[in-house]
Parts: structure tokens; C-alpha cells; sequence
């Protein structure tokens, strides 16, 4: 992931229940996106998440 405008990485974390991950394989889980001060837009900030199945 990175920003659009300057190219800055941003970092993230991903997590799930051990079960699900054991048990599904396509489980739910959470995503959690750093974004640093500096690229966040006081009007609008917009995050692209692609997620390939």
C-alpha cells in the first residue's frame, strides 16, 4: 500500500481468529492502515484497498 500523491509507503496489520484461519479458508478478519499525519487531506482523505479473491 502506498499514497497515491508522493508514493510513501503505508504500513498495515492484518489478524483473525486462529481458529478461522485454521478452519476457513477465506476467513474475516481485520485490517488496520497507519497513515501518517503529514498525507492525511483536511478535506477529504481517500484510502483504495484492492482485494484479489
Amino acid at each position: 500500500m502506498f499514497v497515491f500523491t508522493d508514493g510513501t509507503a503505508l504500513t498495515y496489520t492484518s489478524r483473525c481468529a486462529i481458529i478461522d484461519s485454521i478452519l476457513n479458508s477465506n476467513p474475516l478478519g481485520e485490517l488496520t492502515i497507519y497513515v501518517p499525519e503529514p498525507v492525511i487531506n483536511p478535506y477529504v482523505t481517500v484510502i483504495y484497498i484492492n482485494i484479489n479473491f
